[in-house]
Formats: C-alpha cells, sequence, structure tokens
C-alpha cells in the first residue's frame, strides 16, 4: 500500500474513532485522558504556531477536548427547519435538506463549509469512497419534516 494512502486512511480511523464511538459517550473526556491517541495525530506537521498547553482554535480540537454536541442534544425546534443544502463539497450528497446547528454546533452553512473544506486533501486522495459522505452527514445533516431531529452518522443512545 502506498504510504499516503496508508496515512490518509489512519487519519480517517482516528477521526472515526472519535466522533462515531466516544461521542456519544457520557464519560468522553475520561475515555480521551485515557486514550494514547494525541492531538498531533491529527496534523501533517508542527508549525511551532501553538505552546502544548495551548488549545487549537479549530473544531478539531473540540472533538479531541470532548466539546462536541452530544447527539442527544441534537433535536429540533420551532426555528430549525429543513434548509436546502447550499455546502459545495455537499451538493450531490443523496438528500437535499438539512438542520442546523451540526454536531460542531455550526449554526449556518457557511461556518460549516469553511470547516468542512479542512478535510478536501484527504477526500482529493480518494483514500475511502464513503468520506465525503460521512463528512457531509456531520456537517450537513440529513433533515426532513417528517421527523423533528437532525439524522446524522452518528447513533444516539
Amino acid at each position: 500500500m502506498h504510504p499516503g494512502k496508508y496515512f490518509c486512511l489512519l487519519r480517517i480511523s482516528y477521526l472515526l474513532i472519535f466522533i462515531v464511538h466516544y461521542s456519544i459517550s457520557d464519560n468522553f473526556e475520561n475515555h480521551l485522558q485515557q486514550s494514547v491517541i494525541s492531538e498531533n495525530d491529527f496534523y501533517d506537521h508542527d508549525d511551532g504556531d501553538l505552546d502544548d498547553d495551548q488549545q487549537h482554535p479549530d473544531h478539531r480540537s473540540s472533538i479531541i477536548n470532548g466539546q462536541t454536541k452530544n447527539s442527544n442534544q441534537f433535536s429540533g425546534s420551532e426555528e430549525a427547519r429543513c434548509e436546502r443544502i447550499t455546502i459545495p463539497l455537499c451538493l450531490d450528497t443523496p438528500y437535499n435538506f438539512t438542520r442546523m446547528p451540526n454536531l460542531f454546533d455550526h449554526h449556518d452553512q457557511q461556518s460549516a463549509a469553511v470547516s468542512i473544506e479542512e478535510y478536501n486533501l484527504l477526500i482529493n486522495q480518494e483514500c475511502s469512497e464513503h468520506l465525503k459522505f460521512f463528512l457531509c452527514s456531520i456537517y450537513a445533516p440529513m433533515c426532513t419534516e417528517a421527523v423533528d431531529i437532525s439524522v446524522t452518522s452518528c447513533r444516539s443512545d
């Protein structure tokens, strides 16, 4: 296997482990303290911008620090209506409507689009045919008026 493909699959595996498995746990922070996976595993380089004790300002650090919204907090409200997907990366998903906020607490599709663009390199490497759909289901969760909650790839308790 090409080393680039291996690295890509490893990064996707870490992303899946944190989002799908641990984000549903009530004891998320304790799982992370016991984990051998560090924040540096999510980055290709060390540019020295931040000290070890500083938090990365983007949404990936929210996953690592246990600050993602639990899927049971993901309920709809009267003002949260289904809206047509406008995130460029997700325009060709099998569904057309989403509801905000998403798992990363983006309240509009513009901020979600900016965040999901960080994964373009992984998507363009085509190391997983399902990565794009998985990311879209998190950043632009499926919405239908028949159900009053967003439908994501992450299971709920």
